[in-house]
């Protein structure tokens, strides 16, 4: 390659950049928050754990499109955001989401053995996905 910088990502920051962190811990405050509601017995009985997990799910899918829009995204040299990196990191979040059942769980599409494989799958597919795609596009 010589003097020339290299522009393509590595497996390793294609992974790094895939990861929506931001977001988890979001999620993660919100989860505790429901579950620590629901472990009360009389709110338990209530019947509206769903919908808390899917508005809360939803609230943070929300968020991940629009963070991470707004993260690979430079308004002031109008560079658009990485529609790629945004579709991945949505599919990763929502995979990883699937992995602990909470909204998936409260409707009966949770599966535990399903949950498993598809993050093992995921996270070993999502960077080559990833960078054949950007590699389509450049």
């Amino acid at each position: 390659m010589g003097d020339e910088a290299r522009t393509d990502p590595t497996y390793q920051e294609a992974l790094t950049k895939l990861i929506p962190i931001e977001v988890v811990t979001l999620y993660l405050g919100g989860k505790n928050a429901i579950e620590g509601y629901y472990a009360a017995p009389g709110n338990a009985a209530d019947g509206s754990a769903p919908l808390w997990w899917w508005g809360w799910t939803i609230v943070c899918i929300i968020g991940l499109v629009v963070y991470r829009g707004w993260a690979t995204s430079d308004s002031p040299l109008k560079v658009p955001p990485d529609v790629p990196a945004v579709i991945v990191a949505l599919v990763s979040f929502v995979i990883w989401i699937y992995s602990f059942g909470d909204a998936f769980r409260a409707v009966g599409w949770w599966h535990p053995l399903l949950a498993a494989l598809l993050v093992v799958a995921w996270t070993f597919a999502a960077p080559h996905i990833f960078l054949k795609w950007m590699n389509s596009v450049s």
